[in-house]
């Protein structure tokens, strides 16, 4: 059966209900948005409906802030609001994202009554020490407990994670992708730490007392983060900040690993690091000439930006490496044309699970 298209409609509600300016944010920055949240969540609403694609499921997704700490009769307005459309289309969703700490049965109760289906946590980390270091004023406790409620509803779980926290490094960021996995995440979504513009991590920064990571940094470990979920077949939705107009180097992004693309470059990370190893594994040594068969749909991460993973194929010695685009070669594959060598295939996912299980 061939699958629906989907079509998602944003709905930004900035610094809506949040209780607490973590360290890093500064919502309206992020969003762009101060407008009377019930008239411009109509006017966005209408205004999608009627470009939605016909014969397509449609999301409506509320997104910024902390949704369910918006006093009740808000919440009900902006659910029975987006309700109110599937008189128009196909409304087959409704998601909204919130704080662990402000999720309890009573708010499931409400959720679930007005339609809810899909609820992101903003976790952000699973380690106390850079919660604590980010301002977010909750506890790793508070996300298991919120999961475990969520869980108990037919709602969908996403979990929110960041990279390059104060506090953080590498092995805290593998550590709460795993624990984001043990605790029923459905999906998770992974950004990189970005210092902006007017908030405390930019005066931190100023002053010296914190250093972002750089984009190799953020691409690596958010490469090896995509690694675990996929080999635990969890959806990673998103990797890396939508670029917008404020959210650029040099206008609310004073420094960090901002990139347009961050997501692309971190799966052509990983495939990078899959072949490398598939290569070795192949026994390469000796030949100077690889081929390179990929989908089409993946032919730009293989290749990586402006060519990036074929320099770095080359600098392991080989002298000539050739991507080339196959239908034969189904996504999430790769197949390796080595001279004198034949023929080896590599499947992504496989790869993933034998790093992850230390067998590699």
């Amino acid at each position: 059966m061939k699958k629906r298209k989907r079509y998602i409609i944003p709905v930004f509600i900035p610094q809506q209900g949040c209780p607490f300016q973590c360290i890093y944010c500064n919502q309206y920055a992020i969003t762009g948005m101060h407008r009377d949240i019930l008239s411009q969540a109509d006017k966005t609403l209408k205004e999608a409906v009627l470009a939605a694609p016909s014969g397509t499921d449609i999301e409506v997704a509320f997104y910024g802030g902390t949704f369910t700490a918006m006093p009740e009769d808000i919440q009900e307005s902006l659910l029975k609001l987006a309700a109110s459309y599937r008189q128009y289309a196909n409304i087959t969703d409704i998601r909204l994202s919130t704080r662990p700490d402000y999720i309890n049965l009573a708010i499931l109760d409400m959720l679930s009554h007005n339609g809810v289906t899909v609820v992101e946590l903003g976790a952000q980390s699973m380690d106390d020490a850079v919660l604590h270091a980010s301002g977010r004023g909750h506890s790793s406790k508070d996300v298991e407990d919120a999961a475990h409620l969520i869980k108990q509803y037919d709602i969908k779980l996403g979990i929110q994670l960041m990279v390059g926290l104060p506090s953080d490094d590498a092995d805290k960021d593998m550590r709460s992708v795993r624990k984001a996995i043990d605790i029923g995440a459905d999906f998770i979504r992974i950004y990189p730490t970005l210092v902006i513009k007017d908030t405390p991590l930019e005066r931190l920064y100023l002053k010296g007392r914190y250093k972002p990571l750089s984009l190799y940094e953020a691409v690596a470990v958010s490469a090896y983060m995509l690694c675990v979920c996929i080999a635990d077949d969890i959806p990673v939705i998103r990797i890396g900040l939508q670029p917008s107009d404020g959210i650029q180097l040099g206008k609310d992004v004073v420094a960090g690993p901002f990139h347009p693309a961050f997501g692309e470059l971190v799966k052509s990370r990983l495939y990078l690091d899959a072949i490398k190893h598939s290569l070795k594994d192949a026994g390469y040594g000796g030949s100077n000439a690889i081929i390179i068969r990929t989908h089409p749909s993946e032919l730009s991460i293989v290749l990586g930006q402006k060519r990036s993973n074929v320099q770095g194929l080359m600098d392991m010695g080989l002298k000539k490496v050739d991507v080339i685009p196959s239908l034969d070669v189904e996504a999430g594959n790769i197949q390796l044309e080595i001279a004198s060598r034949g023929l080896y295939n590599m499947n992504i996912k496989d790869y993933c699970r034998r790093r992850c299980e230390g067998r590699i």
